[in-house]
């Protein structure tokens, strides 16, 4: 595993999401500052897709 994806792993509790995949929003706010933060998980709780603005505030 790279070390961002551990780091981003660690971050996120990996191992506690184990539901149907769905995109998890970081903020329930709206507006610009959290409407594209978001990634996809999957059924065993690996990260699937993550979104360019939530790596580029991650500083992966």
């Amino acid at each position: 595993m790279s070390l961002e994806k551990n780091r981003l792993s660690r971050w996120l509790g990996r191992g506690e999401a184990t539901q149907v995949p769905q995109p998890l929003p970081v903020s329930s706010e709206p507006g610009p500052i959290g409407a594209d933060l978001y990634l996809l998980l999957d059924d065993e709780g690996r990260i699937q897709s993550i979104s360019p603005h939530l790596l580029a505030r991650l500083d992966v």
